[in-house]
């Protein structure tokens, strides 16, 4: 399988260890409350990334592929452009 590219958000901060686990991935503190993670990840990547934060007990609550087409669609560009909303 091909890679996608996924955006994965998490409650709360990621300690300096945590980030060593995850360096290939750009990680973005969104606000107070959670983080954004990005990357590109096949489906056993990204079965490995979620796994680890399970381990980590960092709370996962939003996994989402962004597209990544050669010419975009509008519905792709619809969805990259979506804000990022954390879930009270």
């Amino acid at each position: 399988m091909r890679p996608h590219r996924y955006l994965i958000l998490v409650n709360g901060g990621l300690r300096d260890a945590d980030r060593e686990w995850l360096g290939a991935l750009v990680i973005e503190r969104q606000a107070e409350t959670y983080t954004a993670l990005r990357g590109d990840l096949d489906q056993s990547g990204l079965m490995g990334v979620l796994s680890l934060l399970r381990q980590l007990a960092l709370e996962v609550f939003e996994v989402r592929r962004v597209c990544k087409c050669a010419s975009p669609r509008q519905s792709c560009l619809t969805i990259e452009k979506r804000p990022l909303v954390a879930v009270q």
